[in-house]
């Protein structure tokens, strides 16, 4: 079994470093644990995993529940993660056994490793109009977007961080503690962007339409953020496994689904 992991949980100091598991006997070791763990943030991302009662519901909850009952094993939702980067260190740690709704990214991926992506969508933007306007005096949008040296609001502690860095060098980028806080510092101009996938900026669109007089998006053909399982370096089977329920169930998560289950 995997120690408790809370604020009252006690770690066992054994004074010997961690086993390394082998491919041979990594898949005993999952049998053994009596219970699959899988780690969501602690804040509700509807549809993907929310609260409802005193229960996690949602499309990624069901997806690792079909998961859990493939290999046979009960499922144990760990939310005490507050930030995706802390998904990461959990797995890590093997504190958890699965992170959902993960991202690969060059610097993940040294601390764990990644399933094939369950779902895939494209980088997008959502700007707000007028200071789009003011920041490219006159240039075209394509240009000033490819050089994009304005303010960028992103979700903090999250791969699009790192995606930010890499796809706009040039951009100021502020990290925001939601994607709601985001959505509201484009809208009152005090960023000029966010940046995130293109269910999410949709998503904006979709939960407030009158906001299209002042937002628009701007969505990324050819950058991909794909959505994957995270596990530890050493659960080499538990990977395969995975890899292979999703290459079984391709395009999990569609965007006009995923949009059609928001109220």
């Amino acid at each position: 079994m995997l120690p408790a992991h809370g604020a009252n949980a006690k770690k066992p100091d054994t004074g010997q470093p961690p086993a390394v598991l082998t491919p041979s006997s990594d898949l005993q070791w999952l049998a053994n644990q009596g219970e699959l763990v899988v780690g969501f943030v602690s804040q509700d991302d509807v549809p993907f995993f929310y609260e409802k009662g005193s229960v996690t519901v949602g499309l990624e909850v069901e997806l690792v529940k079909r998961f859990a009952r493939s290999i046979n094993l009960p499922l144990r939702v760990d939310r005490s993660a507050k930030t995706y980067q802390e998904i990461v260190d959990l797995v890590a740690d093997k504190k958890i056994h699965i992170g959902v709704h993960s991202t690969p990214t060059f610097k993940r991926v040294q601390k764990v490793s990644f399933s094939h992506a369950y779902s895939k969508m494209p980088h997008s933007l959502i700007l707000n109009r007028v200071e789009l306007a003011k920041l490219s005096n006159g240039s075209r949008v394509e240009t000033v977007l490819r050089q994009f040296s304005g303010t960028m609001g992103i979700l903090a502690n999250s791969a699009w961080d790192e995606f930010a860095n890499e796809n706009f060098p040039k951009a100021k980028v502020i990290g925001f503690p939601s994607w709601e806080a985001v959505a509201d510092a484009v809208f009152s101009g005090r960023v000029i962007c966010g940046y995130r996938n293109e269910f999410y900026t949709r998503k904006i669109l979709k939960s407030n339409p009158s906001r299209a007089l002042t937002l628009k998006i701007v969505s990324f053909s050819d950058l991909s953020h794909d959505y994957s399982f995270a596990v530890s370096h050493d659960n080499k089977i538990l990977k395969e496994l995975l890899n292979e329920f999703v290459s079984h169930r391709p395009g999990q998560l569609h965007m006009d689904e995923l949009l059609k289950s928001l109220v």
